[in-house]
């Protein structure tokens, strides 16, 4: 006889083993999905297919099953695979990852880039340039005093890549010491600003001061032409085809600042009568001119490549020497063509102010000078957050403070004042 009913559902149910396994355990497993036509169980109400809940008057959304799956769209900046299957019941379960699907989708479409749209970095301002430049004749100078004379072979030796201002070269100098570069270039800045002008005469007396002085280091030609200066009181050398040498180019910037805001003509006249005190040739004038107007160009904001067509173009057509080779002019001597070829190049493969200036006083020969013209470029090309802060401080502390001031005092000196 049977058991009744009532005692077979209040007994307890028998586990069956399946394979060593209890069957309790795995009867989630085992069990087979109903199908939605199947028919409904006894006291259970027949659920119907999505199809036909969703073709219901008035139907809210479906709810998911528990094995179902739910495609989240990722952003375009997450991998090639645009979307990710996750199941449902994971992305229900984690509230806040749809809200991080949905916040990279925001920065993928740019929406909180407009939100958070950075404002442009303001381009430096001239007086800031000219400041950078001064700096950088200054720290070029510096930088490149310690090789001075030296192959890029033997640089390499001793240093690798030379990039810190350390003193000593055949002058022995001090870490931050500078030579006659920079300190030529005062000695012109204080003459043009006592004379309210560049004038030859006062300009020649100032660098007669500067001589007696005992300046670390003068040039041949420098030292010849004051001493004929001294001797007849005419501050204009003769001519000759022997003065194409670098150094008046070298201290043209306090000229290029003075005269910042004047026509180009009376930026060439100042120029020349800066020069002609030591220097009187034509291929010296074209390099000091060409180096005054590049640095005026920068102050003003214009970009390199601007720069670069408009003044190289036309120094090479004036004296196609310039021009004369696209190998990497290494070991320049003090010929003022060898130089601004070194720094030309230097200036237009680089993309910074340490990179330039790295690189031109790594080719060695005169590179106090190169890395001064260089300085000079740099400085007012990129303005004074692009002039590593190491360098700064590496520099003679009065020579900085001299610097900044005097260039800030040169901008514009001459705006109102005849050029003698």
């Amino acid at each position: 006889m049977g058991r009744p009913a009532h005692a077979a559902a209040r007994a307890p149910c028998r586990r069956a083993r399946v394979g060593g396994v209890d069957g309790a355990r795995r009867r989630h497993r085992l069990r087979r999905p109903r199908s939605p036509l199947a028919r409904p169980r006894a006291g259970l109400p027949r659920r119907a297919d999505a199809a036909a809940v969703d073709q219901l008057p008035g139907a809210g959304a479906r709810q998911r099953r528990r094995h179902e799956v739910e495609e989240v769209p990722l952003p375009p900046v997450l991998p090639r695979r645009r979307h990710l299957r996750l199941p449902g019941a994971v992305v229900r379960r984690l509230p806040g990852l749809r809200a991080v699907f949905w916040f990279g989708e925001l920065i993928a479409r740019g929406t909180l880039r407009q939100q958070r749209r950075i404002s442009p970095v303001p381009a430096p301002a001239p007086v800031e340039r000219a400041q950078a430049a001064y700096l950088g004749l200054a720290i070029g100078d510096a930088l490149g005093a310690s090789v001075e004379f030296m192959t890029p072979k033997e640089i390499r030796h001793q240093f690798g890549v030379h990039r810190e201002i350390v003193g000593g070269g055949w002058l022995h100098l001090r870490p931050g010491q500078v030579t006659d570069d920079t300190t030529m270039s005062l000695a012109l800045g204080e003459a043009i600003l006592a004379a309210g002008g560049v004038d030859a005469q006062r300009v020649a007396e100032a660098f007669d001061r500067w001589m007696r002085g005992k300046p670390v280091d003068i040039g041949n030609t420098v030292r010849r032409n004051l001493v004929a200066f001294r001797r007849s009181g005419v501050p204009e050398s003769r001519p000759s085809e022997h003065d194409a040498g670098n150094g008046a180019a070298m201290r043209v910037l306090p000229v290029a600042l003075a005269c910042f805001g004047l026509p180009e003509r009376q930026t060439i006249a100042a120029c020349r009568a800066q020069a002609h005190v030591t220097h009187h040739n034509e291929v010296s004038d074209a390099a000091c001119e060409t180096l005054a107007l590049m640095v005026q160009d920068l102050l003003a904001g214009r970009a390199l490549h601007e720069v670069r067509a408009r003044r190289v173009a036309a120094l090479n057509e004036r004296v196609p020497a310039f021009a004369g080779t696209r190998r990497p002019r290494e070991n320049p001597s003090g010929y003022v063509v060898d130089t601004l070829q070194a720094v030309l190049q230097a200036l237009f493969a680089s993309d910074g102010f340490e990179d330039c200036l790295v690189d031109v006083v790594n080719r060695g020969g005169d590179a106090d000078t190169t890395g001064a013209i260089a300085g000079m470029l740099a400085g007012a090309c990129y303005g004074l957050a692009a002039i590593p802060a190491r360098w700064l401080r590496a520099l003679d502390p009065a020579v900085r403070a001299q610097c900044a001031a005097q260039a800030e005092a040169l901008l514009g000196a001459c705006a109102r004042q005849p050029v003698a």
